[in-house]
């Protein structure tokens, strides 16, 4: 799978500096990625830009539980909206992620869906 926003973007978003919700973190991007990808009714790979970034990113050893060295990550350009809301929907359902809500159930704020609604490809 393509990497649009890395586990640092999503860790600022949600003012987190430390690993132990890393996994979830990254559940929670990935998650993100396919309802925008769902939402659009198409694939964010059809709008990526033709350049990539590089970025260094910790990686985790998938042997043991211990912080490996510095790898780069190739992160893909794609629409700065489209990225800002995979942001938005990963720290909502970070912030959100019990079963149970105490208030009223609201739909996505206006925001998110204002960052996604140009990309829809009407079929």
């Amino acid at each position: 799978m393509a990497i649009y926003v890395t586990l640092d973007d999503i860790k600022r978003q949600v003012n987190v500096e430390h690993s132990d919700d890393d996994k979830l973190l990254q559940d929670m991007i990935d998650e993100a990625e396919e309802w925008v990808e769902k939402t659009i009714q198409q694939p964010l790979a059809d709008l990526e830009a033709s350049d990539t970034a590089t970025t260094d990113q910790a990686a985790e050893s998938s042997d043991d539980n211990t912080a490996g060295a510095a790898e780069a990550v190739a992160v893909k350009r794609i629409p700065k909206p489209l990225r800002r809301a995979i942001l938005i929907y990963a720290a909502t359902l970070y912030a959100n992620r019990e079963a149970v809500a105490y208030g009223q159930p609201v739909a996505p704020p206006f925001n998110l869906m204002s960052l996604i609604t140009p990309y829809i490809k009407f079929r």
